[in-house]
């Protein structure tokens, strides 16, 4: 996954495509640690819905 990150952070068009690709997204993060930020994640996803799972913090997403 390291390539399609880095794409990502360059801000490559194709990622678009990529995510095109599934009917549903899921960030699943370590809650103590968060590393996406849904401003970028919004970019990309429509951001759906958020839940907590243990250390989990779970957000469901559709491809834009």
């Amino acid at each position: 996954m390291l390539p399609r990150f880095e794409r990502i952070e360059q801000g490559d068009p194709s990622i678009r495509s990529f995510f095109r690709g599934f009917r549903r997204v899921w960030i699943v993060q370590n809650r103590q640690n968060l590393t996406f930020v849904d401003g970028r994640l919004e970019s990309y996803l429509n951001l759906k819905g958020q839940e907590m799972a243990g250390n989990l913090f779970v957000v469901s997403s559709e491809p834009k």
